[in-house]
């Protein structure tokens, strides 16, 4: 996946859910017509219960606010996927990959 440099941190994000989770992953990320939004799409390797998502949506804003981005108010999940949008102040910049439990 293709991403532009303020977003790099979306792959860290994702290897910390399945780490997390102890089941496999795989994140879809999409431009939309705003060069500053991507939608989102995490499918779940196996079932995931509401508390679970919830956790997952909890670990994609303290990323996405660490490093200087924001998350879709709407987010759209079932027990095997779960889809928002994540914004970004500038499309061009320094890349942003920070762990905020590093």
């Amino acid at each position: 996946m293709s991403l532009p440099s303020p977003l790099a941190w979306v792959q860290s994000y994702a290897q910390s859910v399945q780490r997390a989770l102890g089941c496999d992953i795989r994140l879809e990320v999409k431009p939309t017509v705003n060069q500053l939004v991507y939608k989102t799409t995490i499918y779940f390797g196996e079932p995931q219960s509401k508390e679970q998502r919830l956790r997952v949506w909890n670990m994609l804003q303290t990323w996405a606010a660490k490093n200087d981005a924001m998350t879709g108010a709407k987010v759209t999940s079932t027990d095997l996927l779960m889809r928002t949008s994540i914004g970004m102040k500038q499309r061009l910049g320094p890349t942003k990959d920070t762990n905020p439990w590093a």
